[in-house]
């Protein structure tokens, strides 16, 4: 009767006719450690007879046969030979991982296992760094009620329809008060209309800009 082999619910089987190879995933973070490529002897077998055969077609048909005695071979041994492979790999990667006793996963030590408490960090949270991921969620909380207490709009022009400004040249946006285009150089004049070419203010209509009273053409 074969072994049961105890391990991680997520496998993924790497194997190929010419060898066995696996990757076993921690059940709380999934992830993944391969186990070292082991080759089918009987793989490299066919592999041997396919090049001979290749080369030698012509003389016969000893190495087509040679071939498919082999295959045959892989199919009645290849099931126990994969079953002995996987529970090999099972033993090479298994230092990586460790059995929780209270909910029974198999998770990396590397980064889902207690020490100091014998269990996974889902069982048993790593209290320190539990403390500093709610630290540093209560800061940003604290920032943005903070913030939310401040008057960031004091010095803007709320009122006043919105508008988008553009330059005409590069098609980048203008900021409000600017003289000259941050994408091309282009001064802002050249946008007609919207900004006064004296001090850069935005218009709204009339014969003279309400900033610095400098007459419009």
């Amino acid at each position: 009767m074969a072994k049961t082999v105890e391990f991680v619910s997520e496998i993924e089987d790497l194997s190929t006719e010419k060898g066995y190879q696996f990757t076993f995933h921690c059940d709380k973070c999934h992830s993944g450690y391969t186990s070292s490529y082991k080759a089918a002897s009987l793989g490299i077998a066919a592999d041997l007879l396919g090049t001979a055969g290749g080369v030698l077609e012509n003389f016969g048909s000893i190495f087509g046969k040679s071939k498919e005695v082999v295959k045959g071979l892989q199919g009645a041994i290849g099931g126990k030979t994969h079953s002995d492979s996987y529970a090999e790999s099972v033993e090479e990667v298994k230092p990586q991982f460790k059995h929780c006793s209270r909910c029974g996963h198999w998770v990396c030590v590397a980064a889902c296992w207690n020490v100091n408490a014998g269990l996974c960090e889902e069982c048993a949270p790593n209290v320190r760094e539990e403390l500093v991921s709610k630290q540093t969620h209560l800061t940003v909380e604290q920032l943005g009620q903070k913030l939310s207490k401040q008057d960031l709009t004091k010095d803007m022009d709320v009122t006043s329809p919105a508008q988008v400004i553009t330059c005409a040249k590069c098609r980048v946006d203008i900021a409000v008060g600017a003289k000259f285009c941050s994408g091309c150089g282009e001064p802002v004049q050249s946008v007609k209309g919207v900004f006064c070419s004296e001090c850069g203010s935005k218009l709204s209509g009339g014969k003279f800009c309400p900033s610095c009273g400098k007459p419009l053409q």
